[in-house]
């Protein structure tokens, strides 16, 4: 059975080099989820955020600026990926466990969601996590 980490995917964005500045456009975010929320998080260097999962909610996390290292996980494998440029981006389904470190003081990661902020869409107990990936497995999810 495929695991769910299997739908985490690096996205390059289209971008336009121009001689005074660097375009990143978002607007084909269409695909692979049409856009409800936007944030943007910034912390010092050596913060962790994140740190949960969602039971619905997909999220599409992006570095403008800095460099952030992002785990995903299901309780049974880990993904790693380094997000060091605004053209890339990084897709996280629901039902992945998400932990994001930030490696330096410049560094900001820009978040667009697929749904609204509902507070009960949120797993932020890893115990919980395992238990319900665990009934999920079971049910024949991944």
């Amino acid at each position: 059975m495929p695991d769910r980490l299997d739908a985490c995917r690096l996205v390059q964005l289209h971008n336009v080099q121009e001689p005074n500045g660097l375009l990143v456009v978002n607007s084909q975010m269409a695909e692979p989820f049409p856009v409800k929320r936007v944030f943007t998080l910034l912390a010092p260097a050596g913060a962790m955020r994140g740190q949960h999962a969602h039971r619905e909610c997909s999220q599409f996390l992006m570095a403008p600026t800095g460099k952030i290292e992002v785990a995903v996980t299901t309780g049974r494998s880990v993904q790693e990926y380094r997000l060091d440029t605004p053209t890339v981006g990084l897709l996280v389904p629901p039902l992945v466990w998400a932990s994001e470190f930030f490696a330096s003081d410049t560094s900001s990661l820009l978040v667009l969601c697929n749904q609204e902020y509902e507070e009960s869409d949120y797993i932020r107990e890893w115990d919980e996590y395992l238990d319900l990936m665990k009934l999920d497995t079971e049910q024949g999810g991944s």
